[in-house]
């Protein structure tokens, strides 16, 4: 972990922590400068995480960055899951979304495009979201610059 950023050893530790289990990382952010700095880590599972769980693997992470000193300075941190308003952020958070409306901005051709529609479809490369009227709308997730769960209130 020596040639690594700090951001990508503080990735790579949160990772190490949750190895043994379902729970996965959307983001990590350290921000701020020395003696200020926050970690906010957000979790998930393909099932949901409760805050419980978030607690306990923050704990975890912030006794091992401590022992081994891994952040100089003093700093805080906030571990969280992504929330209903929060955008999907990586292919992984899709498939639990699947019959749900998303809200989705793409690029197409050099310009950027929102749609509304149920997600069909996810796999590894792409979504498919079923349009009213239309036919269905397969989107690259390299294309996709913001997808969010549309509430029904």
């Amino acid at each position: 972990m020596e040639n690594l950023t700090l951001e990508e050893k503080l990735y790579k530790i949160i990772e190490e922590q949750i190895a043994e289990t379902d729970i996965y990382v959307v983001d990590m952010r350290l921000k701020g400068g020395y003696g200020s700095r926050i970690l906010e880590i957000i979790l998930d599972t393909d099932t949901g995480i409760g805050i419980d769980e978030c607690m306990r693997y923050g704990k975890r992470v912030k006794r091992y960055i401590e022992e081994n000193e891994i952040i100089e300075g003093s700093y805080g941190m906030e571990v969280s899951s992504p929330g209903a308003t929060r955008p999907l952020e990586i292919p992984r958070q899709y498939k639990k979304h699947i019959g749900r409306e998303l809200k989705v901005k793409f690029r197409k051709e050099g310009e950027y495009i929102t749609q509304q529609g149920i997600l069909n479809a996810c796999s590894d490369t792409d979504i498919t979201l079923q349009i009213p009227k239309e036919a269905d709308l397969i989107l690259s997730f390299e294309d996709i610059v913001q997808a969010k769960v549309v509430l029904p209130w």
